[in-house]
This record gives structure tokens, C-alpha cells and sequence, in this order.
């Protein structure tokens, strides 16, 4: 049977208690002893603070599905890649006249009236942790850009290598093949901020083929540029990174050996008729690259990126100026290698996963 529990049972066991201490049979616990009862139970109690707060962020880390990251390794994971569609551009609006007026020089066509719309090519990286939170990232990007233009001449006409009179049809292709290959170390400056120092190579070809009348006769421009040198930059996090979303603007400047050539070659037909070539020339050329990228993370592994870029870079061999800087005389291009500045622009989407 359940006993009740009352007062006059609390007051009975505190009378018993005074009793048997008056005779000696329950002794009062010395200082030392209490002193090591109060040490074991705040050892205690700090035990089991720390349970429930290793408890508390195991279970939020869960919750938020945020990794746990020991101190004194990577917060990034040892490795990732990305790959990205690449819709890419150039702008020809520097180039002079590649058509004019046969005496006045009056323009008929120009590189302003290339279009090149976006051209599709392909942007990926992978990259590595080393040393703690070091990166070492190698870099590829390549497309392949093209645009057209027919012009009927309004008067007599010289250029593409020939003259001719007024109604002719001259048909123009331009392509432009644009690879570049890099290797960066990166480093953490802080939370936000990221800088980088590399290498870098290009390759650049670009060629303007244009055909009179069907052709009767045709000119085909050709130059290329193969660069290598050194490149430094910086990212910058404009979003914090707690959420899904991530903003990024990336900068890079560097010098480059630009080993280069350009000429003409001559066609009555589909038959040689003349050359006109120069032989490699060595300049430094300079670029910039300027990128700004958006991310959304699906997991903690694989996020979504888009983003637009921009690069530009000068003393560069290009069709377009061979054409305009030898349009009185294709044979000038035996001892030079004209130049101009490169822009190309466009945009990216694509996927990043880290393992």
C-alpha cells in the first residue's frame, strides 16, 4: 500500500535525526571533504554544459545543413570544378576601312559593319586546396566567333587586295578563334576577399576572307597571336555567402609575350594568284579581364552559376587591321604586323560542384 507522505513524517525524521546526532552516530563532513563534494559537482555541472552545448551545435549544424569544419583545416572542400556554356562576343569597331573609294578613300566597308552577335564556346575550372586553404585553379575558355556582311560597292573600289568598279558584290566572312589557358595561386585575404597571381597563355586567330562576284576573284586575311606571360587579380564576395545566393566581381591585369604574324593571300578563282606574308613578330601585349558572377546553391556541394565577362587586350594581330593598314598596298604586310586593340564580351551559365 502507498504510504502518505505528511508534516508529522517530515517532523518525525528531523528528531530522529537530532537524536542520533547527539549521540555521536552521524558526524558532521569535515571542510576538506565538502570542498571536494563542491569541486566534483561543478566538475559536474561543467560537464554537462558542454554536452548540451556540442549537443546543441551538432544539432543545429543539422538543422541548417552547414558543415562542421575542425580548426586548422580548409573550409572549403580539397577539390572542385566548373563548367560553363559560354556565349561570347567581339567588337571590330576600331578597325578602318577595309572597302573604300577608288581614288577618294571614302569607307564602303568597315569593321563596325561585322555584327558578331554571341557565339557559343566553353568556360571550366578546377581547382585544389593545398597547404590549409591555399588554391591552386587552372582555367580553360574557347570559342569559336563569326559574323558576315555583303556590300555592293556605289563607285570604283579598292581594298581586299583588288580594285574594281562601282557595283561590285563583295561578300566578307569573318572568324575569330579565341582559346586562353591559365594557372592561378589563390589566397584568402579575409571573409571576403580573394587574391590571385598566375600564369596565363592565348592563342588567337582571326581571318577575313572576302569574295568579288561569286568568285571571280578573292582575298583571304590571316593573322595569329600566340601570348604567354604573368597575371595577377583579386574576387571580392559583394554578398555575404550565409544564404543560397552568392555575388562575386572578379578583376585580372597582366603582360604578355605576344609572338605574332599576318598577311594576304590571293585567289583569282580557287586559284593562287599572289602572297603577301610577314614573319613572326615579337611585342608585349597588355589585358584585363573583368567578370561578375552570380551563384545559387542547390546543395552543399552544387550550386548554379551565371555570369557576364569582359577582356580586353591590346597590340593584337587582327585580319581586320592587315586589311585596313594595307588597303593601298598589300604588299606592306611583307614588314609589318598591324595591330589593334581586342574586346570581347558576353556571358556564362553553367554548374560548380567541390568533392
Amino acid at each position: 500500500m502507498k504510504k502518505e507522505f505528511s508534516s508529522n513524517c517530515l517532523v518525525q525524521r528531523v528528531n530522529d535525526f537530532r537524536a542520533r546526532l547527539s549521540r555521536g552516530e552521524v558526524l558532521p563532513q569535515s571542510r576538506p571533504t565538502l570542498e571536494a563534494d563542491r569541486k566534483r559537482t561543478l566538475r559536474a555541472a561543467a560537464i554537462l554544459a558542454a554536452a548540451v552545448g556540442i549537443t546543441g551545435v551538432v544539432q543545429a549544424g543539422d538543422d541548417d545543413k552547414v558543415p562542421v569544419v575542425e580548426a586548422g583545416t580548409a573550409a572549403e572542400p580539397l577539390r572542385y570544378f566548373s563548367v560553363s556554356a559560354l556565349g561570347l562576343s567581339r567588337d571590330l569597331s576600331n578597325t578602318g576601312a577595309i572597302i573604300a573609294a577608288n581614288p577618294a578613300g571614302t569607307p564602303f566597308l568597315t569593321g563596325d559593319d561585322f555584327d558578331f552577335g554571341l557565339s557559343a564556346g566553353v568556360d571550366a575550372s578546377f581547382g585544389f586546396t593545398v597547404l590549409g586553404d591555399e588554391v591552386i585553379e587552372a582555367r580553360l575558355m574557347y570559342s569559336e566567333m563569326e559574323a558576315g556582311n555583303i556590300t555592293v560597292t556605289p563607285g570604283n573600289f579598292i581594298g581586299v587586295g583588288f580594285t574594281g568598279p562601282g557595283g561590285t558584290t563583295a561578300t566578307s566572312e569573318y572568324d575569330t578563334t579565341f582559346a586562353s589557358g591559365e594557372i592561378n595561386w589563390k589566397h584568402s585575404y579575409n571573409d571576403r576577399v580573394t587574391v590571385l597571381a598566375g600564369m596565363r597563355g592565348f592563342d588567337i586567330d582571326d581571318t577575313l576572307r572576302t569574295v568579288i562576284n561569286a568568285n571571280v576573284a578573292s582575298g583571304l586575311y590571316e593573322a595569329e597571336n600566340s601570348l604567354l606571360g604573368a597575371q595577377i587579380g583579386a574576387q571580392m564576395a559583394l554578398i555575404d555567402g550565409s544564404g543560397p545566393l552568392k555575388l562575386d566581381l572578379s578583376g585580372k591585369v597582366g603582360v604578355y609575350s605576344n609572338d605574332s604574324n599576318a598577311g594576304i593571300r590571293e585567289f583569282s578563282g580557287n586559284n593562287p594568284i599572289g602572297a603577301f606574308q610577314s614573319g613572326r613578330v615579337n611585342e608585349t601585349s597588355y589585358a584585363a579581364e573583368l567578370g561578375l558572377t552570380v551563384g545559387y546553391r542547390l546543395t552543399d556541394r552544387t550550386e548554379l552559376t551565371a555570369g557576364y565577362h569582359l577582356l580586353w587586350m591590346d597590340d593584337i594581330a587582327m585580319a581586320g587591321s592587315a586589311a585596313s593598314g594595307s588597303l593601298l598596298n598589300p604588299s606592306l604586310l611583307r614588314t609589318n604586323v598591324f595591330r589593334d586593340e581586342m574586346l570581347l564580351h558576353g556571358f556564362s551559365v553553367g554548374v560548380r560542384t567541390s568533392f
